[in-house]
């Protein structure tokens, strides 16, 4: 490897970025395993909705257990530079790693609005076959688009962040400004779209029970039943969608906004732009807690692989209860 000696930066901080790195590390690790063991140990968790969260979780298991590792050897030996070619292809890794996971969130927000709004029309579009299509393409597209970056030269050592990856002050603004639009800004905006449609479909039928004065008292009871348990269901769909969208732009919306601070207004402070690019890095930890711990299902199926209950009657019975909770 080479590798710059030269006097640690951040000293004084280098306990703490150590310690939060592997606590990330190891909980992002454990979580994306658990979350894949799950899908795999049994039948009912292998829906189409699911092969998404999978990619997702392949790609953040790839972070926390290859990039961020890298992040930590960093950090303990303060490099002030490396130049070697494991160091791009760390950075190729946690780009492609990132752009799969945001591609990833956002089929899954336009999954969830077909599923909730139009059900004849995503069986046709979410078969079992066309969202391995679809995850296959985000996989290439991600790998090509990282291959571009490359032939940019713009995967180098981040002094500040100790943290091989994207380094937007050396790569043209043009690859930078594609970043966010492509990488961020575009998801976040059609996931957006389709949760302000779910749920103004839901206020909107809710009123037009409401204001439904025409029929008599018991099927308008009728009516509201049914609502309620159509909220309920459209709830359960997106309630861990929702929370993983709100955490993923959380992480992510200050690195995009920083590039273009940077490039137009001042100089972002080195601890500042450190925080910025962790935070998007650290989001591979959060995923797992989310689409785990706040989805019956997963947390069903976490809770038996933790107590080693795979066999076949406790599989069967695993079944039996998950099909009950869909």
């Amino acid at each position: 490897m080479n590798t710059i000696q030269g006097e640690c930066i951040q000293q004084d901080l280098k306990t703490l970025d150590v310690s939060i790195l592997i606590v990330f590390s190891i909980v992002g690790s454990i979580g994306n395993v658990l979350i894949l063991l799950s899908i795999l140990m049994f039948p009912n968790m292998r829906r189409s909705m699911n092969i998404f969260i999978a990619s997702i979780s392949v790609a953040d298991l790839i972070n926390c257990c290859y990039s961020m590792p890298w992040t930590i050897y960093y950090r303990i030996n303060c490099f002030p530079m490396v130049k070697d070619i494991w160091c791009t292809f760390n950075g190729f890794m946690l780009f492609l790693c990132a752009g799969v996971a945001n591609f990833s969130f956002m089929f899954i927000a336009v999954n969830r609005r077909f599923f909730v709004l139009n059900r004849m029309t995503y069986n046709k579009i979410f078969s079992n076959k066309k969202i391995i299509f679809y995850t296959i393409f985000i996989w290439i597209f991600w790998t090509g688009f990282g291959v571009l970056i490359y032939f940019l030269n713009a995967f180098h050592y981040i002094p500040n962040s100790f943290i091989c990856f994207y380094f937007d002050d050396l790569a043209p603004f043009e690859a930078s400004a594609g970043f966010t639009i492509f990488g961020v800004a575009i998801p976040s905006f059609l996931s957006t779209i389709c949760y302000i449609s779910i749920f103004y479909n839901m206020i909107k039928i809710k009123r037009k029970i409401t204001q439904s004065v025409s029929v008599n008292s018991s099927v308008i009871r009728g009516q509201q039943t049914g609502v309620t348990q159509l909220e309920t269901q459209e709830k359960k769909a997106i309630i861990s969608a929702v929370v993983a969208f709100v955490f993923l732009n959380t992480c992510w919306t200050p690195y995009c906004i920083h590039v273009y601070i940077d490039h137009f207004a001042f100089s972002i402070p080195p601890l500042v732009h450190k925080t910025i690019i962790w935070m998007a890095m650290i989001n591979s930890s959060f995923n797992p807690i989310i689409y785990g711990l706040l989805n019956k299902k997963f947390r069903f199926s976490i809770m038996n692989i933790i107590r080693c209950k795979f066999g076949r009657n406790q599989s069967s019975n695993s079944s039996v209860f998950i099909s009950k909770m869909n």
